[in-house]
C-alpha cells in the first residue's frame, strides 16, 4: 500500500464552497470508484500557514496503479474538469509507503 499526497490552491475566483460541491458531487465518487484506490480523503487547510487551501490523502495498491487509473477515458475527462477549480501552478504530490 501507498500514499499519494496532493496539495494545491484553488484557482481565483473559486469559492470553498463551489469546490465542496464538485468535490462531494463529483470528484470524491468518481476517484473512490477506482478498484486501486483503497481510501481518498479531501481536507481544506486551516492553519497554521496557509500554504496551500486544499490537501488530498489517497491510499493506492501503488504508484504504478494510479498512473493507470489516471490514463483512463473516465480519469482524463474528469482532470480537465478538476482543473477549472485548481491553480495548476501550485499543485505539488508525493508518493510514499510507511516505515
Amino acid at each position: 500500500m501507498q500514499i499519494m499526497i496532493m496539495v494545491y490552491k484553488l484557482k481565483k475566483g473559486i469559492s470553498l464552497e463551489e469546490y465542496k460541491k464538485f468535490s462531494l458531487e463529483v470528484d470524491q465518487p468518481l476517484v473512490s470508484s477506482f478498484e486501486a484506490v483503497k481510501e481518498f480523503n479531501i481536507h481544506f487547510v486551516i492553519g497554521p500557514e496557509k500554504i496551500w487551501d486544499i490537501f488530498e490523502v489517497i491510499k493506492l495498491d501503488s504508484y504504478k496503479a494510479w498512473e493507470e487509473v489516471t490514463q483512463t477515458d473516465e480519469m482524463k475527462e474528469h482532470d480537465k474538469e478538476w482543473r477549472k477549480y485548481v491553480d495548476e501552478d501550485s499543485i505539488k504530490l508525493v508518493f510514499g509507503e510507511k516505515i
